[in-house]
């Protein structure tokens, strides 16, 4: 879950909750450490796996909720 800490690795492939060392691309770009499949990314016709550290992951879900306050 976003803003918590990462359970366990599981094994298995990208999906909602599973978790893998690797690197995050949200932005502090730090390496080896546990990182959360988001989803996929598209730059042009290239397609990639995005991931993000439990510490990106959080300032995420603070952004999309100050941004979506008040919304119906």
């Amino acid at each position: 879950m976003i803003g918590r800490k990462p359970g366990p690795l599981l094994d298995g492939g990208p999906g909602p909750g599973w978790w893998q060392q690797g690197r995050c691309w949200l932005g502090c770009d730090r390496r080896n450490l546990p990182v959360q499949w988001i989803g996929p990314v598209e730059v042009g016709v290239t397609r990639a796996d995005m991931y993000g550290c439990v510490d990106c992951l959080s300032r995420l879900r603070s952004l999309v909720a100050e941004e979506t306050a008040g919304r119906p």
